[in-house]
């Protein structure tokens, strides 16, 4: 069973499997983790985490490291075309950085409560003014 205790290994798990490599690349620089997900839909998935990644030629991929369905299979990293932030697995309580809640943890909670006029296909690119890998 793979285990991702930190968030730079559940990221160099995704950049490994990521679907092309200008997303590779682009995972050198800038990458929001947006937290754990149970279920990630459309996926056949029990849940897993998502993330995003920006190119500097304004290039974006939503990327899934989804959790295999049966016991002692690896997650694999999918590409996905929406956050189903009803999903969304953090604690809104804590606000702070954990693999499940995210690097943005009180937008992820706002997006998961529709505390918004954002829709689920919106990117939080913008809205991380660090740009954090």
């Amino acid at each position: 069973m793979m285990r991702f205790h930190t968030r730079s290994e559940l990221i160099q798990y995704a950049r490994d499997g990521a679907p092309s490599s200008a997303c590779k690349r682009a995972m050198l620089h800038d990458v929001v983790l947006l937290g754990k997900f149970v279920p990630i839909p459309p996926f056949d998935s029990p849940g897993g985490w998502m993330m995003v990644v920006h190119s500097k030629h304004g290039r974006e991929w939503i990327l899934a490291v989804v959790l295999a369905s049966q016991p002692g299979q690896p997650p694999t990293v999918r590409e996905a075309d929406v956050f189903p932030w009803h999903c969304w697995a953090g604690d809104p309580a804590k606000a702070s950085r954990t693999l499940d809640n995210g690097d943005l943890p009180g937008y992820n909670a706002m997006m998961m409560k529709g505390d918004t006029d954002d829709t689920t296909t919106e990117a939080p690119g913008d809205r991380d003014p660090g740009g954090r890998s």
